[in-house]
Formats: C-alpha cells, sequence, structure tokens
C-alpha cells in the first residue's frame, strides 16, 4: 500500500491555485492613481503658475466634482436614456468647466513687447494653447476614468467617488502649490 500511494499524484490542496495566481497578478491600482493625481496636479499647477487669476479655481473645482457625479452615474448601471443623456450633459459641462480655467491660464502667456505682436503669431499661439488646454482636461478625464473603472471593482460607489475626489483634490493642491512656489 505504500508503493501505491508514492505512484498517485498527491491531491491538489488548491485545485484553482492556477487559476488564484492568474488573479493575483493584476494591478493593485497605485499606478492609476498616481498617474490622475499627476495630471490633476499638471491642472493645477498650471491654473496657479500662469494667471494672476484666483477665480480660475472654483470653475475647476466645480469641473472636478462635475466629472466625479458623471461617472458615478456610470458606474451605478442605469442604462435608461435619461441616465445617459444626464451624464452626457454632465460629462460635457465638466470638460468645459476644466478646459475653459485651463485655456484662460495657458493664453495668459504672451509678449512683453507689443511691437512684436502679429495677427498670426498671436493666433497660431492661441490656438496651440487652447489644444493643450484640451489636451490636459482631456487626460484628466481619461485618467479619472480609467481610475473609476478600476476602483468600482473593488469598492463601493461612495467608496469609489470618496477615493476619485482624494486623488484629484490632492493633485490640484499639490501642483497649485508647486505653482505658487514659481517665481
Amino acid at each position: 500500500m505504500n508503493r501505491l500511494s508514492q505512484r498517485l499524484p498527491r491531491p491538489n490542496l488548491r485545485p484553482n491555485a492556477n487559476i488564484l495566481s492568474g488573479r493575483r497578478r493584476r494591478s493593485s491600482g497605485a499606478g492609476f492613481v498616481l498617474i490622475c493625481a499627476l495630471i490633476y496636479g499638471l491642472a493645477g499647477f498650471l491654473v496657479t503658475a500662469l494667471p494672476p487669476a484666483p477665480w480660475l479655481w472654483p470653475l475647476v473645482v466645480v469641473a472636478l466634482g462635475l466629472h466625479l457625479w458623471a461617472i458615478s452615474l456610470v458606474a451605478a448601471g442605469d442604462r435608461g436614456w435619461s441616465a445617459r443623456l444626464g451624464s452626457g450633459i454632465l460629462q460635457l459641462l465638466a470638460a468645459l468647466g476644466l478646459v475653459l480655467p485651463l485655456a484662460v491660464a495657458m493664453n495668459y502667456l504672451g509678449s512683453d513687447q507689443i511691437d512684436d505682436i502679429t495677427i498670426p503669431s498671436t493666433l497660431g499661439q492661441v490656438i496651440l494653447c487652447s489644444l493643450g488646454a484640451v489636451a490636459v482636461a482631456l487626460a484628466c478625464r481619461w485618467a479619472t476614468t480609467r481610475l473609476g473603472d478600476h476602483l468600482i471593482r473593488r469598492l463601493s460607489l461612495r467608496q469609489m467617488r470618496s477615493v476619485l475626489a482624494l486623488v484629484g483634490m490632492m493633485g490640484l493642491t499639490l501642483g497649485g502649490a508647486a505653482g505658487m512656489l514659481m517665481p
């Protein structure tokens, strides 16, 4: 009997060991948190470092809130046309609320020499700075959405919103603080 037990393979104590090890390999989300905070930090830096306009900050914070609200509507799983329309309107307002202060901040850069200003160069600068503002706003939206998708699998809706708000506000605050240190 001893020889027989040596020839038979031992039963696997964990029959789904390979499946579980594959699930453990998924990322923890720290990379998404860092990317999201850095992108919001860039937005906070741009809004603070470039113009002397404190009225831009409330717009950025409201835009973050609207974006989190839109993500919450999508994550809640309501598939009705009114929920999709509401989410779309919120996302549009959030994008506008972030692009507007970023565009104002980035277009604040200009020439000190009034004689050097030409219409084509000014128009080109306005277009490039506005496209840069749209790119930063899209990056903020992309990072927040990706982080929200990652968090909703692990956390409740309320916890997801809290983490997203914390990451966004932390990034904006640290970027704004860095912008205030600029001469």
